[in-house]
């Protein structure tokens, strides 16, 4: 990695690090609070060295896969994701993200919404059966047309068309997600405004969808596309691996649910 990068990584990291604590001035932790600001600043500053000098240029070497195995090299590092800087986990993914684009053409969804059917079955019917490899496109996974409706390139009705399906899923038309029961326990329980999956969504089809809803998420990352899905921490905890801190998250949203996973 050239020096002039380096710094540049570095440096974003400097400046998201005193975005953090502008706006969370609190968030420090109690020890820290008692450290001379000089310590801190020097500690900050070997943190961001072994982010940019050893972290950036050694995760391509290390197989994350064996995160979940003990003693492995992936699994000290998932025990330290707190240190490392944002921007080098994002470099890495969209190291990661490139090397796995495919070449193959995309393909063309049609979507009628002024039908019955909900845009997520419509999706379910056209890509449920494409292998996964033929979605990892980094601009769009999918190319998307509306029928009776006129639209000028393709970005617009790819982001429509993922926009609609959050819609769905977050209201009656979708049986898939339901809000999360605290929603109508008032006061200050958390996750009041979170949806989480229906224990009664257990049908073949259902967990068909549930499949095209976890491609899509994929899909959203691939193509750097933020879902509007309103999803409490015991949902994504699990898919980024931080399954110890699942079970106190589901005491948020009640044990039923935590049953269900």
């Amino acid at each position: 990695m050239a020096a002039e990068d380096s710094h540049a990584l570095t440096s974003a990291s400097v400046h998201a690090a005193t975005a953090r604590q502008e706006a969370d001035p609190a968030g420090c932790t109690s020890h820290a609070n008692t450290l001379p600001l000089a310590l801190v600043r020097f500690r900050l500053s070997i943190l961001l060295v072994l982010n940019s000098k050893l972290l950036h240029p050694m995760l391509r070497l290390i197989d994350l896969s064996l995160a979940h195995v003990p003693g492995t090299l992936a699994h000290t590092l998932a025990s330290w994701r707190e240190l490392v800087c944002e921007d080098v986990k994002y470099s890495h993914l969209q190291r990661v993200l490139s090397m796995a684009t495919t070449a193959q053409e995309k393909l063309l969804v049609v979507i009628d919404r002024r039908a019955k059917r909900p845009v997520l079955e419509q999706l379910q019917v056209q890509l449920g059966r494409v292998h996964a490899s033929r979605l990892r496109h980094p601009d769009m996974a999918f190319l998307v047309q509306f029928v009776g409706e006129g639209a000028e390139g393709f970005n617009g009705p790819y982001r429509e068309c993922l926009s609609s399906v959050c819609d769905e899923l977050q209201s009656a038309r979708v049986a898939l997600l339901g809000l999360c029961p605290n929603g109508s326990a008032g006061g200050t329980a958390p996750n009041q405004d979170k949806f989480i999956p229906r224990p009664s969504a257990d049908t073949p089809d259902s967990m068909a969808a549930f499949q095209l809803l976890g491609r899509l998420l994929g899909v959203a990352l691939w193509t750097s596309l933020r879902l509007d899905l309103h999803m409490p921490p015991c949902f994504w905890k699990p898919l980024v691996g931080q399954v110890r801190a699942l079970i106190a998250v589901c005491l948020s949203v009640r044990l039923r649910f935590f049953v269900f996973l």
